[in-house]
């Protein structure tokens, strides 16, 4: 029986103590291990539990015991008192790449893990850490080892010496991170051997995501047949397209309407419209969606007439800006609505007096008219005697009065003042005939009594049969001869003879029946029987006619007349 038996274990440089198991007490500080006594045959045991300290690796650790007892060993055999360990280590490098470091919001990206082991020795329970940052959001991944998305943790296990190990991690980035710095960071690399340079156990991947899509502007006129006529209703129509790959957000369009036209009302699919701004406040479209907006406009007489719809902005970048812009320029016909109307002082006049004619041509607009004419042609049984114009000329020759602009809402008015005959035709009829702009509800010089550029007056004159007392025929130019207002007009067919007091003829005509002709009136001159020469002036005197009307057995008419020279 060996007695007081105690043997020196002290742990050497490199190894730490951890715990121990086993007969007899250890002191872990002093390497004691007091065992007490061993029966003869006995064997005890004591299992020492500690970890290889960090930058050990590479080094060769002895560890030696001694033991001290209160009997002599006969057994001089050297004993087993040492036990050497190499220590292990492995250099692993930890890389980390991204496929794309400017990926569009939406996008989707790989990152490449990759973990070499430079040795010297093979790398065991190697794991490391790849949470995935804000941002971005996990899809897959393939490579050796397991990934857990959730963790983060990438067990890979072993990896011999010299042997490079890959994890791809394929993920989307999120919307909304335009513009940031997102980094990827894997860390934590561990395994069972030592690493002898910690500073490449760290990679990072950066990315800064961009929000590009593509908004495309078109514009159009609804129901457009190239035709624009002024004062009418048309409809502008917006179109946005968003061309993805993105939904656009907080897109704003500009759209104010020029001077030539007159805000009426909008629709639009998406947001609201400000006619005094111009701004379309669209909000959001979605990626291959279109916003529409439908302006309601009123085309004005005058103006600037060319339309664009721009681009103002959105959240994110445009990736086209050449599609931002659209504009639209009719060449609006200019459209009036010329009226004329015609009027007469006296319907009903006395032959041989004058008469008043106002032609009125109003224009209703919306366009100013240029270059109006209108033929206000007298007809036969009226006679020119002069005219005033508020605008223009007018020609006797022509019967055209020419105007040269008539303003929208306004009238131009023509008086014409004419002698009406005792015969002929007294129907008066103006129209316009030609003016540069389209008339909506009529055609000039179309002689179309039924539209309004177009009026008529009839006169019925009173023809009243006008006998004088006495003329005087003394070469003056005043009264020469014997005139009967209306004789030839009212009785074509009439004869008269007028004689002296003696009875004898000095005057005697019979009428051809043309009322049109002027009769051979008494001009004081012997023409009939008498002691006077034919063609001789009669003396000073009353004389005495008898007129035949020469119809319907009218009977005829007889009278005096004083002749005075």
């Amino acid at each position: 029986m060996a007695t007081n038996l105690v043997v020196t274990d002290a742990l050497p440089v490199g190894i730490t103590y951890v715990s121990d198991n086993g007969a007899g007490n250890y002191n872990s500080e002093s390497g004691l291990w007091s065992i007490g006594d061993i029966s003869n045959g006995t064997t005890v045991q004591l299992k020492i539990t500690a970890t290889v300290d960090a930058g050990t690796g590479g080094d060769t650790i002895t560890n030696t015991i001694t033991n001290t007892q209160d009997q002599t060993d006969s057994n001089i055999t050297a004993d087993n008192n040492s036990v050497d360990i190499l220590v292990t280590n492995s250099d692993l490098v930890t890389s980390k790449t991204v496929d794309n470091t400017s990926p569009n919001e939406g996008d989707t990206i790989v990152y490449t893990l990759s973990v070499l082991n430079n040795g010297p020795s093979d790398a065991t329970g190697v794991s490391l850490t790849d949470a995935l940052p804000t941002g971005i959001t996990y899809v897959s991944d393939d490579g050796a080892g397991t990934y857990n998305s959730e963790s983060g943790l990438w067990s890979i296990g072993d990896i011999s010496n010299g042997i490079t190990v890959q994890l791809k991690i394929t993920a989307t980035v999120n919307i909304g991170t335009s513009e940031q710095s997102i980094i990827n960071t894997a860390s934590i690399l561990m395994a069972d051997q030592s690493d002898p340079d910690l500073t490449n156990n760290v990679a990072s991947a950066l990315i800064i995501p961009t929000a590009i899509t593509d908004l495309s502007i078109s514009k159009t006129i609804v129901g457009d047949t190239g035709i624009t006529e002024v004062g009418s209703i048309i409809t502008f129509e917006i179109n946005v397209e968003n061309r993805g790959p993105l939904d656009a957000t907080e897109v704003i369009v500009m759209d104010l309407l020029p001077s030539g036209y007159t805000y009426e009302s909008y629709n639009a699919t998406s947001g609201t419209y400000d006619e005094y701004t111009g701004i379309w406040s669209v909000g959001s479209i979605l990626e291959n969606e279109t916003a529409v907006l439908l302006v309601h406009v009123l085309v004005n007489a005058a103006g600037d007439y060319e339309n664009c719809a721009t681009m103002s902005s959105l959240s994110q970048i445009d990736a086209d800006a050449t599609n931002n812009q659209s504009c639209i320029k009719p060449d609006p016909i200019a459209i009036i609505d010329l009226e004329l109307t015609k009027e007469v002082d006296d319907l009903e006049p006395l032959a041989g007096t004058n008469v008043n004619f106002t032609i009125t041509v109003a224009n209703i607009g919306p366009s100013n008219a240029t270059q109006v004419q209108v033929l206000e042609s007298l007809p036969s049984g009226l006679e020119f005697v002069s005219y005033t114009a508020t605008s223009g000329t007018y020609s006797v020759t022509t019967g055209i009065w020419d105007i040269e602009t008539i303003d929208a809402a306004t009238e131009q008015e023509l008086i014409i003042t004419a002698s009406v005959l005792s015969f002929g035709d007294w129907h008066n009829v103006a129209e316009i005939i030609s003016v540069n702009e389209l008339d909506i509800d009529s055609t000039p010089n179309n002689q179309d009594m039924e539209e309004d550029d177009m009026d008529e007056v009839l006169l019925n004159p009173m023809v009243e049969l006008t006998i004088p007392n006495g003329f005087t025929p003394n070469g003056d130019g005043i009264n020469e001869e014997f005139v009967i207002n209306n004789l030839e007009v009212l009785y074509p067919n009439f004869s008269m003879e007028i004689i002296n007091r003696w009875g004898n003829s000095v005057y005697k005509y019979s009428h051809n029946g043309n009322i049109a002709k002027t009769p051979r009136w008494w001009d004081g001159y012997s023409s009939g029987r008498m002691t006077l020469n034919n063609n001789e002036r009669v003396p000073t005197g009353t004389y005495f006619y008898s007129i035949y009307f020469n119809v319907n057995g009218k009977k005829p008419h007889s009278g005096w007349v004083y002749l005075r020279r």
